[in-house]
């Protein structure tokens, strides 16, 4: 599937390219990236892990989201860290709680649900 997507971007960006040279006062074109959006969560996933703000990884990617999917985030202790509500296929965790305090260096799980029901569940680490 990234294959064809992949190629697929390349035959555009080679038209755009060939009818730039043919006629330059041609309009620039604009493409825009949608993410896409998955049935299910079983590809599902986030990087960096480990994350290392020190290194400059400075959020962590949740990819591969069903539609109004919904993600929550537990430190060790059980306590509810972030909750981040209506994802479409991709979100991102800036490390920070739901008051806006940077988090600990730790061990933290998350759990994905989607609006039909399914449920996948992780762990993360951070490294400050």
């Amino acid at each position: 599937m990234y294959r064809k997507i992949i190629i697929l971007l390349l035959v555009t960006a080679f038209v755009i390219f060939l009818r730039s040279v043919l006629n330059p006062a041609e309009v620039i074109y604009r493409v825009h990236v949608v993410p896409a959006m998955y049935s299910n969560l079983k590809n599902a996933t986030c990087y960096p892990v480990p994350c290392r703000p020190s290194r400059g990884q400075n959020e962590i990617h949740f990819t591969r989201l069903t539609e109004n999917a919904s993600i929550k985030i537990w430190n060790i202790a059980g306590e509810l860290i972030r909750q981040i509500d209506n994802v479409n296929g991709q979100a991102t965790w800036d490390l920070r709680n739901d008051y806006g305090e940077k988090v600990a260096s730790g061990i933290y799980i998350f759990i994905i649900r989607s609006k039909g029901g399914q449920k996948k569940t992780g762990k993360l680490a951070i490294i400050r």
